[in-house]
């Protein structure tokens, strides 16, 4: 069970208290090579239920008996006024603390008590949320930031954990809230039966080696059509649907812009596969710091300070020049002030006109894409008539 582990390394443990994370401890220090010294706890106290003291005086005790490193965070929040769902937050609030532990003590091993029950309901969440993944269940070894997590107990099933600990009489903590079924992993819980375990792990193996098919093909799409922050996707509707939300998400994921779909709302991937699939040559979604643009054939990952509208009324050539390069071809005795210097292309593409054409079918003849109309810059008359000159 404990095979994995390099005894000499150093280590995080989760521990919530809970059977399974109790479990790994005991484990661990009745380890022959176990050395405290190697070991931090980490413990979280979100204080969601009244009673949740007990669950973390539980892991002081234990770690007071074998001289084990604790660290602890005591959350304090009203959770009435909880936007998101408490399990998503929990999750973050959770690794983000474990990312501080790591740092703190210079310790990147962590290690999770995830056990054999929670890898098939991990897993019919995932179908019944058609989620895109890139391990069915949960996989032994992943990575969050820098911090390589380990699980060691997922072959272990939840009712020989507490066989156990029951027949050692091991004292851990019952957490009311994985019996509330408004949430839907306690809803599937409820209904599983261990004697299922086997014919889903099957289902699971198979499922996994269909995902690794699908994900070498989503590899050769990207390696073929990606560019940093910009993805060609005039081949993307021949992919399946399942396909396109594989490619998209890894596009962003693997990106700087990844907390755009890390933190945002479940159906944005969906609305971006829209876009791409879409035969509107221009799309935006904007989020609270990045836009996602569909440019033609390509998808565009932009920080909302890269594209700034401006339209601004300058009443002499110096300060004409704070907004553009004015170049030794620009004449200025042709403009009489004051002018507007503008590059808000969406407000000004259809009217007024230059040379009785519009902004829009000047930049089509120019061959220019949707990111780079926004940038361009022109003047336009007092009266904002016409078009002077476009840069």
């Amino acid at each position: 069970m404990l095979k994995e582990l390099d005894w000499k390394s150093r280590y995080l443990v989760a521990v919530s208290g809970g059977p399974d994370s109790i479990f790994l401890l005991t484990r661990i220090v009745a380890h022959e090579k176990f050395k405290s010294e190697n070991f931090v706890i980490c413990h979280v106290n979100y204080n969601y239920r009244s009673d949740s003291i007990k669950d973390q005086k539980i892991v002081e005790q234990l770690c007071h008996k074998y001289n084990l490193r604790l660290e602890v965070m005591n959350l304090q929040k009203d959770y009435k006024n909880l936007k998101e769902n408490f399990e998503d937050f929990a999750r973050n609030v959770r690794y983000n603390f474990f990312i501080d532990c790591a740092q703190k003590f210079n310790i990147w091993n962590l290690l999770v008590a995830h056990n054999l029950n929670d890898v098939i309901e991990t897993y019919l969440l995932q179908k019944i949320r058609n989620n895109i993944v890139e391990t069915y269940g949960i996989a032994k070894i992943s990575h969050y930031q820098n911090l390589k997590i380990i699980r060691p107990l997922l072959e272990k099933t939840k009712s020989s954990i507490l066989k156990t600990l029951d027949s050692e009489n091991i004292a851990y903590a019952i957490d009311s809230t994985n019996f509330d079924e408004k949430f839907l992993r306690n809803k599937i819980r409820k209904n599983l039966e261990e004697s299922e375990f086997q014919s889903y792990s099957r289902e699971i193996k198979l499922a996994n080696i269909e995902m690794k098919k699908m994900q070498v093909k989503r590899d050769r799409f990207l390696k073929e059509n990606q560019s940093e922050n910009i993805l060609k996707i005039n081949q993307l509707d021949k992919q399946s649907d399942f396909s396109q939300k594989m490619i998209i998400a890894k596009f962003i994921l693997e990106s700087p812009f990844k907390d755009v779909l890390v933190f945002s709302k479940k159906k944005l991937l969906s609305e971006i596969q829209k876009i791409c699939i879409s035969t509107k040559p221009f799309i935006l979604i904007k989020t609270k710091d990045n836009i996602i643009m569909k440019d033609f054939n390509e998808l565009k990952l932009i920080k909302k300070t890269e594209i700034q509208t401006k339209t601004n009324l300058v009443n002499s050539a110096k300060e004409l020049g704070e907004f553009i390069d004015l170049g030794e071809e620009f004449l200025i005795t042709q403009i009489n002030f004051p002018v507007w210097i503008s590059n808000d292309y969406n407000k000004f593409k259809t009217n007024p006109r230059f040379n009785n054409k519009t902004l829009s079918k000047i930049y089509s003849g120019r061959k220019k894409n949707y990111f780079d109309r926004l940038k361009i810059f022109f003047i336009l008359d007092y009266e904002q008539k016409s078009i002077l000159y476009i840069f």
